[in-house]
């Protein structure tokens, strides 16, 4: 880089800006990538966008303290960390007494650090950490959901081509498989004649799901039924 810094002025910083953000693309395209297929709210687009963003903000705040104005380096990236937390919250879900987005929220706020990072020029410090980051977000969950299997709630969705809401129908179904329900949602479009219900609800890991989803669909009117993991 040295040559081309005498040929083009500016050119070697410009370069190392230029891997930097190549470099936050990757970084936060990654963790983003392990969100979305999650089926996260925030997934690669928005993880590669804050990545991106917190390594721009910092080089700005890098080239403020340069001569000749030479202002405080730390004002933009605190403005960063504390800011982040609006989107942050954003992705953060209650469902009854259960809350659904935290990982994702605290993902979200790790990338915003590693763009920091990047942009300050820590590019083995980022690295580790990264790797540190998908190795929580893929293995960690992996083991945390073996260790603790009935821990993981799940999303019950049951449509109904009818007007007529036939919860406890539903209910007495997930009770003769001793399933425990957190919360009912309930969606009614008259106009259509549909009826759109989401249990959010705790299963055994050895639960008999083909005969769950027997039992709900001999319920009258029931045109859909689908589990999700949270």
């Amino acid at each position: 880089m040295a040559w081309l810094a005498s040929v083009v002025p500016g050119s070697e910083l410009a370069l190392e800006h230029l891997v930097q953000l190549l470099m936050s693309l990757l970084i936060g395209g990654a963790i983003g990538l392990e969100r979305e297929r999650s089926n996260q709210p925030a997934g690669l687009r928005t993880h590669v966008l804050i990545t991106l963003g917190a390594t721009l903000l910092m080089q700005l705040s890098r080239y403020t303290a340069m001569p000749p104005v030479g202002g405080d380096p730390g004002r933009i990236a605190a403005q960063v960390v504390s800011g982040i937390g609006f989107l942050g919250a954003g992705a953060i879900m209650r469902y009854g007494g259960n809350v659904k987005g935290l990982t994702t929220a605290a993902s979200i706020w790790i990338v915003a650090a590693l763009g920091l990072v990047i942009g300050g020029g820590l590019y083995l410090l980022a690295l580790i950490a990264a790797l540190l980051v998908l190795f929580t977000l893929i293995t960690l969950n992996r083991f945390e959901k073996r260790l603790f299997p009935d821990r993981n709630p799940k999303i019950l969705e049951v449509d109904l081509k009818d007007v007529q809401i036939r919860t406890e129908a539903v209910m007495t179904v997930l009770r003769a498989h001793g399933i425990h329900v957190s919360n009912v949602d309930v969606t009614q479009a008259i106009a259509k004649g549909i009826v759109k219900m989401k249990f959010l609800i705790r299963i055994q890991r050895n639960a008999d799901l083909t005969t769950l989803y027997d039992d709900l669909n001999a319920i009258e009117a029931v045109t859909q039924v689908k589990l999700t993991q949270m």
